[in-house]
């Protein structure tokens, strides 16, 4: 036993640097604006500043407290970072839609653990939620499904 919980002061350091740097970078590199009419800037900055919060409650919270030092999985790491990739790969030339479903393959394929048929309503699902929010809720101009390639 470690006298300290030295996996969360790691997760809150992580979530403080993320949220410090894009808090940095968004008010160097991006007007502001005011509140009334906000800039490019104005959101990940306060993002930002929200998540560098979060994180140093979290690892000031771990100093006082009791924890054990998990060992760390490189599968989930390489896992997280594909499915990412293939999201980012996938977006532009196929459409949101099947690019949430090449997510969902792929961590199904590196974890099988609760089989593909939650897999497949893990992808409707998040596909559902995606398309409402992103392209109905805020208008984003995404496609759907690029039926070109599908055609």
């Amino acid at each position: 036993m470690y006298k300290r919980d030295y996996r969360d002061i790691i997760s809150g350091g992580v979530l403080f640097g993320v949220g410090a740097f894009a808090a940095i970078y968004a008010y160097l590199n991006y007007q502001m604006g005011t509140p009334r009419h906000m800039g490019p800037g104005w959101f990940p900055f306060y993002l930002g500043l929200i998540m560098a919060g979060i994180g140093l409650i979290v690892a000031l919270s771990a100093l006082s407290r009791e924890g054990s030092l998990g060992k760390f999985e490189f599968k989930s790491l390489i896992m997280v970072c594909g499915a990412t990739l293939a999201f980012a790969l996938a977006i532009r030339p196929l459409g949101l839609v099947p690019a949430i479903f090449a997510i969902s393959i792929i961590v199904w394929l590196f974890d099988d653990r609760y089989g593909w048929k939650l897999s497949l309503i893990s992808a409707v699902l998040m596909s559902l939620g995606a398309v409402l929010i992103f392209i109905y809720g805020l208008g984003m101009p995404l496609q759907i499904v690029n039926w070109r390639l599908f055609g």
